[in-house]
């Protein structure tokens, strides 16, 4: 081969390897990543999410989240993780510009669409939640008005892939147990009864004199008769982060009546939990109010009968 031949295929290899780089940079600017600027949860006032036929809003009225059209409580910290993943959205590659969505999760059946709007509802964000990628944390999403497939840095579906049921704060009492000093208790057909709490000096013995001990905390009647402070304590404690299993969707709490058992919870603030017989309920569960939530609501069989256990030892 002859010096000049040589050259000329050193020129050629250094003018295809300046080809190749031209033409890998213009790809990368080609696909250069949109730029997706963060949302403050402050802003947001409404989220709504769309997966098939499903379709869930979340509104933010005087400061509190609430799911209409009843308007139960939303669950703070589910809310939270949601505002979260809407606003901080961030994509991290380009993973496809086919149309061919159903293997990323993000055809018509399988995508979660998700709208945020501000006050006035205006649209801060609009995009489609996928499948969560198989190689990374990250998820598969479609922007508004954007063909492209993305991942995002971080997994979106385990913050947006819900339900009602799983939104709903279904907390219905809520205080400290230590600040109760008395329950007033009643039985349907039964006058009631009211227990308080009493403090008296313990005392500790000696070799040679009684000493002050521990100060004793008894519960007691009107009468003065001590009663099972192990159940009393036990009822407080358990009513003192109340959940329900779900709320009555067909009713208000005026539509029950007759309780049969009501507990009235006296301390910084007075608690009051209503629980009612269900005509034509075999399932178990018992019907419920409460002063610290607005809408009726049921109870787990177990939790039940807890409380009713409870109440029965300390009603003579």
């Amino acid at each position: 081969m002859t010096r000049k031949t040589q050259y000329l295929i050193l020129i050629l290899a250094i003018a295809g390897l300046g080809i190749f780089l031209w033409r890998d940079k213009a790809d990368q600017i080609h696909y250069q990543l949109p730029t997706i600027n963060r949302v403050p949860g402050s802003k947001i006032s409404k989220i709504t999410v769309r997966q098939d036929q499903e379709t869930i809003v979340l509104r933010k009225d005087a400061g509190s989240w609430t799911l209409p059209p009843r308007g139960y409580p939303a669950h703070r910290g589910r809310v939270t993780r949601m505002l979260r993943a809407v606003g901080d959205l961030q994509l991290s590659a380009l993973v496809s510009q086919s149309t061919h969505y159903e293997r990323y999760g993000l055809d018509q059946n399988q995508a979660i669409r998700v709208t945020a709007r501000d006050r006035q509802d205006r649209i801060l964000r609009r995009f489609e939640v996928g499948k969560t990628a198989s190689t990374s944390q990250g998820t598969y999403v479609r922007l508004a008005d954007d063909p492209n497939v993305y991942l995002t840095q971080s997994n979106l579906r385990s913050a947006l892939d819900v339900d009602a049921s799983s939104l709903q704060d279904k907390q219905v009492l809520s205080f400290a147990p230590d600040r109760i000093h008395k329950i007033d208790l009643q039985l349907a057909g039964d006058p009631g009864i009211s227990l308080h709490t009493t403090s008296e000096q313990g005392k500790t013995k000696d070799k040679n004199q009684d000493q002050p001990g521990p100060t004793q905390v008894r519960w007691v009647t009107a009468q003065d008769t001590t009663v099972n402070a192990t159940a009393a304590n036990s009822l407080i404690r358990q009513l003192s982060s109340l959940r329900c299993a779900r709320y009555i969707e067909d009713k208000d709490k005026e539509d029950l009546r007759a309780p049969q058992l009501r507990v009235t919870l006296h301390g910084k603030s007075t608690h009051d939990l209503r629980l009612f017989s269900l005509s034509g309920n075999n399932s178990g569960e018992t019907a419920g109010t409460s002063s610290d939530n607005a809408f009726p609501f049921i109870l787990s069989s177990p939790a039940a009968k807890q409380i009713q256990e409870r109440v029965h030892k300390l009603v003579p």
